[in-house]
């Protein structure tokens, strides 16, 4: 089994530029990923063994590397009790590599704080963190308000290799939400690099794949957004008041009220190229 995570760690280590300190193994050396994380110095890298492991986790502004044995066999399950992995206190260099990240939930009640309780329920991203996401699955996870499978919130995240599937919110972005400045979360911009990823199968009201909001310089590269459906704008991706590029991708068979696989706002300024595919543009009728 060390064997298998030694080889991930030789092979991902150096394409995201991180250094360990101390390679901690779950649940050899802990029982539980929390646990984990919260013994853990900067840096350290935490390797999963196959399994199911029912958390809610906080990396709480610790720089970790998460690596699962396999992303179909290493399974992070939220439960329904909460969203599955928040990143909320400036983390710089976090990652996730190799896991599936399942069945969160962000809903509303008495005690609820925005945006905190009400989005992100597969992944949470805010106050200015840095992650990266690589060979992942994001499935199954809703969220009352905004980005059922991943939040971003004046922060940035890069994600490869992933599959975001199934996900859904109330209000935008079903997939991914990501925003900052005037979308009135946060006094930032955020940043999403998006390649080689599927984002498919994901609902909400507006941006059923993909919603962007105040972000600079993003960029889609390499991806595939499709069968993804919305109520309002956009089944596809929706793009407002941001700067960036998408190109060598595809937008298939999304649905929406109207622009089924796009819809750009306004003050957007958008490059598109090399390959953008549209096929069937739906719209309800």
């Amino acid at each position: 089994m060390k064997k298998i995570y030694y080889l991930l760690f030789l092979i991902y280590m150096p394409c995201i530029g991180q250094t360990s300190s101390e390679v901690i193994y779950v649940p050899e050396n802990f029982s539980s990923i929390q646990s984990a994380i919260d013994s853990s110095s900067e840096v350290d890298s935490i390797f999963i063994s196959s399994g199911v492991y029912y958390e809610n986790l906080n990396f709480n502004g610790k720089n970790l590397v998460l690596i699962g044995e396999s992303k179909e066999t290493t399974i992070i399950d939220g439960s329904q009790m909460g969203g599955v992995i928040t990143f909320n206190s400036g983390e710089e260099s976090s990652v996730l590599i190799g896991l599936t990240i399942q069945n969160g939930l962000k809903e509303e009640n008495e005690n609820s704080v925005f945006p905190l309780d009400y989005s992100g329920a597969g992944i949470y991203v805010g106050n200015n963190s840095n992650i990266t996401i690589i060979d992942c699955i994001i499935k199954n996870n809703y969220a009352c308000d905004e980005g059922g499978g991943v939040f971003v919130n004046g922060s940035s995240v890069t994600i490869s290799n992933t599959i975001i599937n199934n996900n859904s919110s109330n209000s935008f972005g079903g997939g991914i939400w990501s925003g900052g400045k005037d979308c009135g979360l946060d006094t930032l911009p955020a940043s999403l690099f998006l390649s080689n990823t599927i984002v498919s199968n994901n609902d909400s009201e507006t941006g059923g794949g993909i919603y962007l909001c105040q972000n600079d310089n993003f960029n889609i590269d390499s991806t595939l957004i499709y069968n993804n459906h919305s109520l309002s704008e956009s089944g596809g991706l929706y793009i407002a008041e941001g700067s960036g590029l998408v190109s060598n991708s595809s937008l298939i068979n999304n649905v929406s009220y109207y622009g089924g696989q796009l819809f750009v706002g306004y003050d957007s300024n958008v490059e598109f190229k090399s390959g953008l595919i549209y096929f069937h543009d739906i719209n309800y009728s």
